[in-house]
């Protein structure tokens, strides 16, 4: 295989990764009933890590028709929007008389008596500065953990968006340069093709500067050849 032809398909494989990923950037304002969007994909991994218990804590801050709204409107603004909700939405939780408080502070390895108690002495304001300085270090324990956990939530939702799309847009690249490959004469152009869609999505990043630096190895044994 020449050079060219070498240059010729990490360029191809380039321009259908970006095309494919373009596709499936535009498809995600497509919802589908009872299916969702390409958009909110990830979002139930982090409900997932999160627990039930957090997820009722928000439901009760935040009603439970209103809660998913909210929470599929900051995830598709992004991770760090995401974060900030629920966040916030799991700390008002503490304070929210909810009535499985103690599932849901033994869900973030927290003491649900100590927990209990404390927010009861921070509530009423009771029991002197030095009660009160010992419950607030109790429930920042709390919140530390919530942050944590809504970080590590937050991650794994986000691997399992950017991985769900590659695949969607190495599939489409597969469908698209199978079908291209169809359109031209002779049978041999599919097999090609097939490897193009599926390396396409991982190549189209790094597809520019990998061509840049074959192009930049070429020159290089051209100029010694013609010293030789």
């Amino acid at each position: 295989m020449s050079w060219d032809s070498v240059l010729s398909w990490f360029a191809v494989a380039g321009a259908v990764g970006t095309a494919a990923m373009g596709l499936v950037e535009a498809l995600k304002v497509v919802t589908i009933p009872r299916v969702g969007s390409l958009a909110t994909v990830g979002l139930g991994k982090v409900r997932r890590c999160l627990g039930k218990p957090a997820m009722h804590a928000l439901e009760r801050v935040y009603g439970r028709h209103a809660g998913d709204a909210l929470l599929e409107g900051a995830w598709r603004k992004g991770p760090d929007q995401l974060e900030q909700v629920l966040r916030n939405g799991l700390r008002m939780a503490v304070f929210a008389d909810l009535r499985d408080l103690d599932r849901f502070v033994a869900a973030f390895g927290q003491n649900p008596e100590e927990v209990s108690e404390a927010v009861k002495h921070l509530r009423a304001g009771d029991g002197g500065a030095d009660r009160l300085a010992h419950d607030r270090e109790i429930v920042a324990r709390l919140e530390a953990a919530i942050d944590a956990h809504v970080e590590a939530a937050v991650a794994a939702g986000r691997d399992a968006y950017v991985s769900s799309m590659q695949i969607v847009a190495s599939g489409v690249a597969v469908v698209g340069s199978a079908f291209a490959a169809g359109l031209m004469p002779g049978t041999q152009n599919v097999g090609p093709a097939i490897l193009i869609g599926l390396l396409a999505v991982p190549i189209a990043p790094v597809a520019k500067d990998v061509a840049t630096f074959l192009n930049s190895l070429r020159t290089a044994f051209d100029k010694r050849g013609a010293r030789a």
